[in-house]
């Protein structure tokens, strides 16, 4: 599977960056859409802080 092109980058190194991030799942099911779900998520992205 190729990987999405990349966009580059045009901030100082110290300015803060924020991801839009999508997730896309096999017939548009929502197994994403539940409290479970999002509270993995927030726990991984509040660990991408550095």
């Amino acid at each position: 599977m190729g990987h999405p092109p990349r966009l580059p980058v045009w901030l100082r190194w110290d300015q803060s960056v924020i991801y839009f991030v999508t997730n896309c799942v096999a017939d548009r099911k929502p197994v994403l859409a539940n409290k479970q779900a999002l509270h993995a998520f927030s726990l991984a992205a509040s660990k991408l802080r550095e």
